[in-house]
């Protein structure tokens, strides 16, 4: 997120939160739609907002023992908790945005809504379980690479195609692009997200979201791009020599 982004939704969210809680407790008639409507949007652009201050630099990464579509020893670049759950604070104002806008406006308002309450409340459903768990992350493996998040999946270096730097949904992402995507492990439900990226004109297989990693999402790209073209190094992924081959460490 660029710093001056960052900055006017900081001070937005703080007027609209003031603005919220005055008008909340003045206006008995307004109330309600400042208690669910002004008060957590203002909450919701301040925690977007800080949210890029909870990364770090490659003191983040990790030399781990991962379980799922595959396990093993790996170099990992954890989600970041504190992000996720920011993230989370504003999907939940949304979805109270939307119920303020189905309650408080007219037939117009009320299907736009509506369409908030059931769109935000599906995506706080997908990104519950990796909010309130542990783990997740990125996990470089010699076999591949293991994404295992709200969208979780394994992609085997042989059938790594590329990377994009992409914007869904106006969040900035890495995409991973397979040579065939049936070759992409993952679950029914990360497939069907994959699936509907794909109709909206994304053409990436996996995607990694800047919002929820610990670390940047350049030092990411890097250490992939660096392991596709050297091949000769992936053996000793989750070894400590592995960080001296991506410059983590010296």
């Amino acid at each position: 997120m660029r710093r001056r982004t960052q900055v006017f939704l900081l001070v937005f969210g703080v007027v609209t939160l003031g603005v919220g809680v005055l008008i909340a407790v003045g206006s008995p008639d307004e109330r309600g739609f400042a208690l669910l409507g002004a008060v957590p949007f203002g909450i919701g652009s301040v925690a977007v907002a800080v949210s890029p201050f909870f990364t770090r630099e490659s003191g983040g990464v990790a030399l781990e023992e991962v379980r799922g579509r595959r396990s093993g020893r790996a170099v990992v670049f954890p989600f970041s908790k504190a992000k996720q759950r920011l993230g989370f604070v504003g999907i939940v104002c949304f979805i109270l945005l939307g119920l303020a806008l189905a309650l408080y406006t007219d037939a117009e308002g009320v299907v736009i809504g509506w369409v908030c309450v059931v769109l935000f409340g599906a995506m706080a459903l997908a990104s519950a379980p990796a909010v309130f768990t542990r783990g997740g992350g990125v996990a470089l493996l010699p076999e591949g690479i293991l994404v295992t998040g709200t969208v979780t999946g394994f992609i085997a270096w042989e059938d790594l195609e590329g990377l994009q730097d992409v914007e869904i949904h106006g969040s900035r992402m890495l995409g991973i692009v397979a040579s065939d995507p049936a070759k992409v492990e993952t679950s029914a439900a990360s497939r069907v997200l994959i699936r509907l990226n794909r109709a909206l004109g994304y053409e990436t297989d996996l995607n990694i979201a800047a919002g929820s990693l610990a670390v940047d999402l350049e030092v990411v790209a890097e250490a992939i791009e660096h392991e596709h073209l050297h091949p000769e190094h992936r053996l000793r992924l989750g070894a400590p020599e592995s960080l001296v081959d991506l410059g983590l460490t010296r």
